[in-house]
C-alpha cells in the first residue's frame, strides 16, 4: 500500500461550488489510552456466521489490520493475532503498539491508567473484549448497532438521487423479498425495466462477501438454496439490479452520544473520499483531497440524513455511507445514495487520517496492489475517471515490510 502525492488537479465539474472536505476533526482526541481493535470480520458476527476462517482469509486480515493503527495515537495499542505482528513499520504506523489480546490485558491498570476500547465496529467480540479490559467509554445499544447495520435500514435510503422516479422500484434502487415468489416477481420486474442482471445480498455482509449474483429469468438449483437459506435464517434478503458502475465514494460522519453531549445527538460530516476499483470492481484505495467534486453534493445530503436517522434509532460512533454514480439500461447516469450503511469505521476514514501526510496545494491518493505489485501498474489497475495521473507523482509506503516474519 502506497500514498501518492500529487499536483494534478482533484476532478470538479465547471463552474460549480466546490465542498470542503472537514478532517480536522478527531473525536478520539483527549481519552485515556486506548486499545483499538481491528474486528474485521465485524459483519459476520453480527450475522453469526462462524468464526472460523480458512488460511487465505486469515493472511488477508492478518495484511489489513495493521492499517487500522492509523486511528492511533501516540502510545495507543493496536490488537493484532501472534501471527498478524507487523514490523519494519512505515512512519505514520510506527507510534502506536501492536499487541495481541493477552499482551493488551497485562497492561490493564499499570500505572492507572483507563483503557478504553475503539473496535472497528461493535460487535458481541467487541463487548466482551471491552468487559475484559474494564473499557471506561460508553458502548451503542446492541439492537442499535445491528438495526443500523442491517439490509433493512439501508433499504429505507437506498434512493435514486435528483428526482429520478421513473426508474426502479418507485424511485428506490432495489426491493426487500420477504419469498421466494416475490423475490421471482421482482426479478421479473427488472427485466421488464431492460436488466439483464441482478445482485442479491443478505441482511448483513461487508466487503462484497455472501451475495449473489444472477441473470432477469433465470434461478439455479444452487442459487435457489442460497436465496432459501437466507429466507430462513434472516426473513429476507435485498434485491438490486446489476448495472455498471462509473464512480463510488464514502461519506464519513462521526454521531456523537447524547448522554455525553447532554442533548440530540450531533452528527459532524467528517470528511468525503471517492473509492478507486479495478475493472473487477475490486477496492484498490481512496482518494484523499480537501475538495469534493460536486456530484456528490446530492448523496452527501442523503448521508447526513441517513446519520440523523441511525442516531433517532439510538446508534453512535463511525458512520460510514456508500454512494455510487451508475448507469442505467437509457444510457443515462444518476447517482445512487446509501448503497451500503455501515456502523463501524471504514476504509475511507483510515484514508482520512492520512490527510496531515498531504502538502497543502496537493491531492493524494492511497493506492492498495499486491505485494510486489509496481506503482505503474497499481496505476493501470485503477479505474476512476476521479483522477488523472501526471509525471509529478511522489510516492511513499505505508505498509509494514513484514507481517509476522
Amino acid at each position: 500500500v502506497v500514498l501518492c502525492r500529487t499536483n494534478q488537479q482533484y476532478t470538479l465539474a465547471p463552474g460549480d461550488d466546490r465542498i470542503s472536505n472537514s478532517t480536522s476533526q478527531n473525536p478520539a482526541g483527549g481519552r485515556p489510552l486506548r486499545v483499538i481493535y481491528p474486528n474485521l470480520s465485524f459483519e459476520d458476527r453480527l450475522a453469526g456466521r462462524s468464526r472460523r476462517t480458512n488460511a487465505a482469509l486469515q493472511r488477508t486480515v492478518d495484511c489489513l489490520t495493521p492499517f487500522v493503527g492509523l486511528l492511533g495515537q501516540p502510545g495507543d495499542a493496536v490488537i493484532v493475532t501472534e501471527s498478524g505482528k507487523p514490523s519494519d513499520l512505515p512512519a505514520p504506523l510506527s507510534a502506536v503498539r501492536f499487541l495481541t489480546i493477552d499482551e493488551a490485558l497485562k497492561l490493564r491498570g499499570v500505572g492507572g491508567t483507563d483503557f478504553t476500547l475503539v473496535p472497528w465496529g461493535w460487535d458481541a467480540d467487541a463487548r466482551h473484549l471491552a468487559k475484559k479490559l474494564d473499557h471506561r467509554g460508553q458502548i451503542p445499544p446492541e439492537d442499535a448497532v445491528a438495526d443500523v447495520n442491517g439490509r433493512l435500514f439501508s433499504a429505507e435510503l437506498d434512493a435514486v438521487c435528483d428526482h429520478h422516479q421513473d426508474v426502479l422500484f418507485d424511485g428506490r434502487f432495489g426491493k426487500v423479498c420477504r419469498s421466494e415468489s416475490e423475490f421471482l416477481q421482482a426479478t421479473g420486474q427488472l427485466a421488464e425495466l431492460g436488466f439483464d442482471e441482478w445482485l442479491a445480498k443478505p441482511a448483513w455482509s461487508g466487503a462484497a462477501r455472501s451475495r449473489l449474483p444472477g441473470r432477469c429469468g433465470h434461478l439455479s438449483r444452487s442459487q435457489a438454496g442460497w436465496l432459501r437459506r437466507q429466507l430462513r435464517d434472516s426473513g429476507y434478503v435485498w434485491l438490486e439490479p446489476f448495472l455498471t458502475v462509473l464512480r463510488e465514494c464514502g461519506v464519513q460522519l462521526e454521531i456523537g452520544n447524547p448522554a455525553s453531549v447532554g442533548s440530540s445527538a450531533i452528527v459532524d460530516t467528517i470528511g468525503v473520499t471517492e473509492m478507486l476499483t479495478d475493472a473487477s470492481g475490486r477496492f484498490r484505495g481512496s482518494v484523499i483531497s480537501d475538495t469534493v467534486d460536486p456530484v456528490w453534493r446530492s448523496a452527501i445530503v442523503a448521508a447526513q440524513a441517513a446519520g440523523r436517522q441511525a442516531a433517532e434509532r439510538g446508534y453512535f460512533g463511525p458512520l460510514g455511507i456508500d454512494c455510487m454514480q451508475v448507469r442505467l439500461p437509457d444510457g443515462r447516469s444518476v447517482i445512487r445514495a446509501c448503497h451500503d450503511i455501515n456502523g463501524r469505521f471504514t476504509m475511507g476514514r483510515l484514508a482520512l487520517q492520512l490527510s496531515p501526510l498531504i502538502e497543502t496545494g496537493k491531492n493524494g491518493v492511497w493506492i492498495h496492489g499486491a505485494v510486489g505489485e509496481s506503482l505503474p501498474s497499481c496505476e493501470r489497475r485503477v479505474n476512476s475517471p476521479a483522477i488523472e495521473w501526471s509525471d509529478d507523482v511522489e510516492a511513499a509506503r505505508l505498509s509494514p515490510r513484514l507481517v509476522a516474519g
